[in-house]
């Protein structure tokens, strides 16, 4: 929505000679409503999603047919850096004409779609609205009824359920993500950041302790802590 506000505005306020004015764009390889959808489930749901047979769709004012097209459209010459002439470059320094080169790109807010950015955009719907997570812990002894009522309260909340050992195998699962792999995954990059300063923290304390003990003749065996 913000980027079809200032395409507009760029319309009609800069007036860029380009032809047509096509708001639609979506550079995925497959741009289907099924990953549209399942992507808005992973960010903003459960990540569930299910298919429905057209046939049961309320076919209001033919929307039956509307929502099962996947329309993939040519993005408008608006969307592109409005070309500087000679004259506006020619008594600029170097820094100045890539300033003045920045300022005419085109103010992307989500310039990879839904898919790229549906966490900025769960966090935008979510300020705006005023809504707040529903997150309730829940502790006690073995046997104490944490399982049961944790389950009747995702049921009401319509909340997902999760265990300790759950998130706990996730952190694991995630911290064995290569780098590369990773790229800017604030996540998984935090995760493997901070399971590396727990194993950092486990080996300084078994040496401290070795301190304050005799060394065995062979030496000290090698301080090895894996994920399990």
């Amino acid at each position: 929505m913000i980027d079809l506000a200032r395409l507009v505005r760029r319309v009609v306020v800069e007036a860029p000679k380009v032809h047509p004015y096509i708001f639609a764009i979506d550079k995925t390889r497959k741009p289907t409503q099924k990953r549209l959808v399942t992507e808005i489930a992973k960010g903003m749901g459960t990540a569930k999603v299910a298919e429905v047979p057209s046939e049961t769709v309320k076919n209001t004012d033919g929307c039956r047919v509307k929502i099962s097209i996947n329309l993939r459209m040519k993005a408008s010459d608006a969307f592109k850096a409005i070309p500087l002439s000679e004259a506006q470059l020619a008594d600029l320094e170097p820094e100045e004409q890539e300033k003045l080169q920045n300022d005419n790109k085109f103010p992307w807010h989500a310039k990879f779609g839904i898919r790229k950015n549906i966490r900025s955009l769960e966090k935008e719907f979510n300020t705006f609205r005023g809504l707040n997570p529903v997150k309730i812990f829940i502790t006690g002894p073995p046997a104490s009824g944490k399982t049961f009522y944790a389950e009747k309260l995702a049921k009401y909340y319509n909340i997902p359920r999760v265990h300790v050992r759950q998130l706990v195998d996730e952190v694991f699962r995630m911290s064995e993500i290569d780098e590369e792999a990773a790229g800017e995954d604030k996540l998984i990059n935090d995760c493997r950041t901070k399971l590396e300063e727990i194993k950092a923290a486990m080996e300084e304390e078994i040496n401290e302790k070795r301190a304050d003990l005799e060394e065995p003749e062979d030496g000290w065996p090698e301080i090895v802590i894996e994920n399990h």
